[in-house]
């Protein structure tokens, strides 16, 4: 930070005594409307440098290069808004609801004469507004260096009535009766007998005699006479199925030809010379002569 130089050395060192005797007096007032400053400041010695804060983060406001925002009257800078009065002797101050003011140091005049205003160490601990601030010589302010904290989270506002009120009546009432009221006979009563006695005779009782008695008689007797005796005629010869031979060719087909011829004559030949018993005819000749 640069200062200005105000005079030669013999009016700085006459300033400084004057200054003391503020010191030790009390301090300067600050000018101030209505509402004036929150707190009384204390006047001090600006030590130089940048903004050196007890607590918090600081800002400056002033007229060098490396400040954080001009000297003039509605500038902003880290959430905080100056306005100044007509001659730059008092500054009145507001936060945007995010940051609240711990300290505040308003350096003017000559020999670095600055006063603190220290909120966090009051009874109002941070204050995000505050008007009526001067130097402690009420000359021209130089520079100002605000110290910021953290604002807290807003705090729901209260309504006087509960979103939905309280009925005088509970819903539903309570009854004086139960709603099934109890008897004083159980359902159903119990009876002496069974749904079905029981009975003496068994179903049904078992009888001596089987249901089919044996007969003493067996089954049809056999008879005497065998089936139908055997007669001395022979039968008819059977003749053989013919067989499907193969077919023969060129010198093997006469051959079997005559085979064939001689087994059929020797057939005939066996049935002719045969000799036929006559004992059966006589007995039906001598049984129809009689």
């Amino acid at each position: 930070m640069k200062f200005r130089k105000r005079g030669g050395r013999t009016l700085v060192a006459l300033i400084s005594a004057m200054l003391l005797v503020y010191a030790f007096a009390g301090g300067v007032a600050a000018e101030h409307d209505e509402a004036g400053p929150a707190v009384t400041p204390t006047p001090g010695t600006f030590p130089g440098g940048p903004p050196a804060c007890p607590d918090g983060e600081g800002i400056r406001f002033g007229d060098d290069a490396e400040d954080d925002a001009p000297l003039t009257d509605g500038a902003s800078a880290g959430g905080v808004t100056i306005e100044l009065n007509a001659t730059e002797t008092t500054v009145d101050f507001s936060t945007d609801g995010t940051v609240l003011v711990a300290h505040v140091y308003v350096k003017g005049g000559i020999a670095n004469a600055q006063n603190h205003y220290n909120y966090i160490d009051s009874a109002i601990d941070s204050v995000a507004h505050d008007d009526g601030l001067a130097t402690p010589t009420g000359q021209q302010i130089s520079h100002i260096d605000f110290c910021l904290v953290d604002a807290p989270d807003p705090t729901p506002v209260p309504t006087d009535e509960p979103t939905a009120p309280p009925t005088d009546d509970p819903t539903p009432a309570p009854t004086d009766e139960p709603t099934a009221p109890p008897t004083d006979d159980p359902s159903p009563d119990p009876t002496d007998e069974p749904t079905a006695p029981p009975t003496n005779d068994p179903t049904p009782a078992p009888t001596n005699e089987p249901t089919a008695p044996p007969t003493d008689d067996p089954s049809p007797d056999p008879t005497d006479d065998p089936s139908p005796a055997p007669t001395d005629e022979p039968k008819p010869a059977l003749t053989p199925p013919p067989t499907s031979a193969a077919p023969v060719t060129g010198a093997s087909q006469p051959s079997m030809t005559l085979v064939l011829l001689l087994v059929g004559m020797s057939a005939a030949a066996w049935l002719l010379l045969r000799p036929v018993s006559l004992t059966p005819v006589r007995e039906r000749i001598d049984r129809d002569g009689r």
